[in-house]
C-alpha cells in the first residue's frame, strides 16, 4: 500500500489527543476520514488497517488514541471518560475534523466520521452537531440505546454458553434492578447496601465476566469506585442514550453497515431504526449493507474480513467524495 504517514495532535478544549494522518501519496488535497473507536481502551492502532485500505484508494484517514489511552490526555480510570461519555467524544471527533480543516493536503469540504461499534452511535452524535460533516460511516453501530443493545447481546451470550431461559431472565433482572439501584443512589443516597448484595450474587453466577470488573473484584471499595458515575447520574438520573435524536439529527450521506450475524447488536431493528430515523429528518442519503454470515466487527468465523467489506466504503465514499460518478 502506497500511503505517507504524520504524526499529529488536536485538542478538544484542554484535552489533547495524539494520532496519526495516513495520507495518500497522489497529489492533494484529499477528502479524508475521522475514525472513531468502540467500546473499551482504545489506541491510534486499532483502525490502521481499514484507514490504510482508505488512503491506498486516495482517503486520507486520522486515527488517534482515546483519552487516557496511548499518548492522549485524561486518566482512563476516570468514570466520565467511560461509556457515559457519548457527547465528549463525539466532541473529540469534531475537533480532529476541524484540525483537518486546515490541513494543506486536506479538502475541508470533504471530511467525514466513520465509527465502529460504539463508534457508530458516536459517528452519528458528532455528524448530527458538525454541519461541516461531508459524510458518516457506521459499522455494526446499534440503532437501540445502550441498555437494549446490552440485553440483546446478554441474551445471546449466555444462550451460546448454555445457559437455560430461566438463567438467562435472571440475568436480565439482577442487571436491571442494579442499574435501577445506581440510579436511586444517585437521587436519594439509599440503597448502597442492597447494591452490594447484588454484586456479591453476580460474583458467584456462571456470567460474573459480564459484570464490570472493577465492581466485583473490589466489593468493599464499590461505593468509592462508583462515587464518580454517581455523580455524574445525580445531575442527570434518567440517563439513558437514545441514538435516535442524531440519525435524525444527520444531513450528510450515511453508510451503515452490519453483519447478519451479528450477536452484539439487533441488526433488523437497527435497520429499520436507522430508515425510519433518517427519513424523519428529511435524509434521503442513505446506504445500508448487511454482509451475510459476518458478525459483530464484520468479520466471519474465521477471523476474516467479510468479502467486499472495505471496497463497499471505499467506493461509497469515493463516490460522494467527487471522485467517480454516484452509484
Amino acid at each position: 500500500m502506497a500511503f505517507q504517514e504524520q504524526d499529529i495532535s488536536f485538542n478538544d478544549g484542554d484535552i489533547r489527543l495524539a494520532g496519526t494522518l495516513l495520507l495518500p501519496e497522489t497529489p492533494g488535497p484529499h477528502p479524508a476520514t475521522v475514525f472513531i473507536h468502540g467500546s473499551g481502551r482504545a489506541v491510534r492502532n486499532d483502525y490502521r488497517i481499514t484507514a490504510a485500505h482508505f488512503a491506498d484508494q486516495g482517503i486520507a484517514g486520522l486515527i488517534y488514541g482515546k483519552r487516557g489511552c496511548g499518548e492522549s490526555d485524561r486518566d482512563w480510570l476516570t468514570m466520565a471518560d467511560m461509556e457515559h461519555s457519548f457527547p465528549l467524544w463525539a466532541e473529540d471527533a469534531a475537533a480532529g475534523l476541524y484540525h483537518l480543516k486546515s490541513h494543506p493536503e486536506i479538502d475541508p469540504q470533504k471530511i467525514g466520521f466513520w465509527g465502529l461499534s460504539q463508534g457508530g452511535w458516536i459517528g452519528l452524535l458528532a455528524a448530527s452537531k458538525t454541519p461541516e460533516a461531508a459524510s458518516v460511516i457506521s459499522a455494526s453501530g446499534p440503532g437501540v440505546g445502550g441498555h437494549e443493545q446490552m440485553d440483546f447481546y446478554i441474551q445471546n451470550r449466555l444462550a451460546s454458553d448454555g445457559c437455560t431461559r430461566e438463567e438467562i431472565e435472571h440475568a436480565l433482572t439482577e442487571r436491571k434492578r442494579t442499574w435501577d439501584l445506581v440510579r436511586e443512589i444517585a437521587v436519594t443516597g439509599q440503597g448502597w447496601t442492597e447494591l452490594k448484595e447484588l454484586v456479591l450474587q453476580a460474583s458467584q453466577t456462571n456470567w460474573v465476566d459480564l459484570v464490570p470488573a472493577f465492581l466485583v473484584n473490589d466489593i468493599d471499595s464499590l461505593e468509592s469506585n462508583l462515587r464518580p458515575f454517581i455523580e455524574i447520574l445525580a445531575q442527570d438520573p434518567d440517563f439513558r442514550y437514545d441514538p435516535v435524536p442524531a440519525l435524525e439529527g444527520t444531513t450528510c450521506p450515511v453508510l451503515a453497515i452490519w453483519g447478519d450475524a451479528d450477536t452484539v447488536v439487533p441488526v433488523e431493528k437497527s435497520v429499520a431504526i436507522y430508515r425510519e430515523s433518517l427519513d424523519r429528518g428529511g435524509n434521503d442519503d442513505l446506504t445500508i449493507r448487511v454482509f451475510p454470515d459476518a458478525g459483530h466487527g464484520l468479520r466471519l468465523g474465521d477471523g476474516s474480513m467479510a468479502p467486499g467489506y472495505i471496497e463497499a466504503m471505499t467506493d461509497w465514499l469515493r463516490a460522494r467524495m467527487g471522485n467517480k460518478p454516484t452509484d
